[in-house]
């Protein structure tokens, strides 16, 4: 049984187990993807839970500094749906890995990483509906009267989607009307942001609590006076 250890032997131990989730998922998402489109959302669900281990854990660059490697596997474990879950706990046990720690409280409490951005502009959510329709449900729910940072996604980071020549992804600190600021992920094209009126700026932040993913998975739509002032607009 693989056990808590520090240091560069539990860096070699994770590695090896997200190596492993990361090829056990590639198999089961070929599977999947012969068996019909109604199996599209177990494909999701498992590219999903994997998506950040390769720069995580397998990469380790933003970890160098910090002795305990546990922090993407916190990540993914406390961010999994019940069905995602349930899968993690399959493949550690089959590989024979104690994941106890994750339910208990991190020692010492993880420090989130600072990050910058030498490219970010602040503009407003219409700006952002704009830019991109796709997130409209989360955009719709920002701070109208806010200013939103917006920024490249840096080319170290794990993309979201095929690269498309002109089109790039971009992280946004977003707003929200209740005061929280959260964290989205857009795609649009390139010529779009370097277009905008707003100046440039370097920007040095940290993570916050929720991304886009989380809050759409929380958020109660039923009885949601955006939500459904959005459902009134799209019937007319």
């Amino acid at each position: 049984m693989w056990t808590w250890v520090s240091g560069h032997r539990r860096r070699r131990t994770e590695r090896t187990v997200a190596a492993k989730l990361v090829t056990n998922a590639i198999v089961e998402i070929r599977y999947y993807a012969g068996q019909g489109p109604e199996h599209l959302a177990r494909i999701h669900e498992l590219a999903d839970i994997v998506h950040n281990l390769p720069g995580g854990i397998l990469g380790g660059g933003e970890r160098r500094k910090q002795p305990y490697g546990y922090h993407t596997f916190r990540w993914m474990w406390e961010t999994a749906s019940p069905e995602q879950r349930t899968w993690l706990i399959g493949q550690f046990d089959e590989l024979r890995y104690d994941y106890s720690y994750l339910d208990k409280p991190p020692s010492p409490a993880p420090k989130k990483p600072v990050r910058w951005s030498r490219s970010a502009k602040r503009v407003d959510a219409a700006t952002l509906l704009r830019l991109d329709p796709r997130a409209t449900l989360v955009i719709r729910h920002a701070d109208p009267s806010a200013k939103h940072t917006l920024m490249p996604r840096g080319h170290n980071q794990p993309k979201f989607q095929p690269a498309q020549p002109g089109i790039s992804e971009f992280d946004c600190l977003l707003r929200i009307h209740d005061g929280e600021t959260i964290l989205v992920h857009l795609r649009f094209q390139t010529a779009l942001f370097d277009a905008l009126p707003a100046r440039r700026r370097v920007l040095r932040w940290t993570t916050p609590g929720r991304d886009g993913y989380l809050w759409r998975r929380g958020h109660v739509e039923v009885g949601c006076p955006i939500c459904t002032d959005g459902r009134s607009d799209h019937q007319a």
